[in-house]
C-alpha cells in the first residue's frame, strides 16, 4: 500500500497532516478493495491501483448536458471493454445501505437504529 497509494511518502512534518494523509490512503485502499470484490470481473481481483487507473478509470469520455441531465458519452473503446459496462451495472444494482450496514457490523460499529444511509 505504501508504494501504490502513497502511504510511505508523508506530505509534511506535522503529525496531524500525516495522520490525515494516512487515513486517506487507507480509505482509498478500502474503496478499491470493495470495488474489486463487488463490481469488477475476476481478472481485476489482484490488480494494483496503477492497473486499475489505466484499465478501468482512464476511459475517455465527453461530458454533455442534454435535457437537464448530465451524460457521459464514452469512447468507442468501451465497446471492447464490456466488463466495464457490466461492472457499472453491478454497482448500480447494489443496495448501498445494506452493504454499509453489513460492513459496519463486520468491523464492530453499531449503527443507531434511526440512522439511514
Amino acid at each position: 500500500m505504501d508504494v501504490d497509494l502513497g502511504g510511505g511518502i508523508l506530505p509534511c512534518a506535522e503529525l496531524g497532516a500525516n495522520a490525515a494523509w494516512w487515513r486517506l490512503c487507507l480509505l482509498t485502499y478500502d474503496v478499491l478493495s470493495a470495488l474489486k470484490t463487488l463490481a469488477l470481473p475476476p481478472e481485476f481481483e489482484d490488480a494494483r491501483p496503477k492497473r486499475l487507473r489505466f484499465r478501468v478509470f482512464g476511459v475517455a469520455a465527453r461530458v454533455l448536458s442534454h435535457a437537464r441531465r448530465i451524460v457521459a458519452r464514452v469512447a468507442a473503446v468501451l465497446a471492447e471493454r464490456a466488463h466495464l459496462s457490466a461492472a457499472r451495472a453491478r454497482l448500480r444494482g447494489l443496495l448501498w445501505p445494506g452493504v454499509v450496514r453489513n460492513c459496519a457490523q463486520s468491523i464492530g460499529v453499531d449503527l443507531r437504529p434511526g440512522m439511514t444511509m
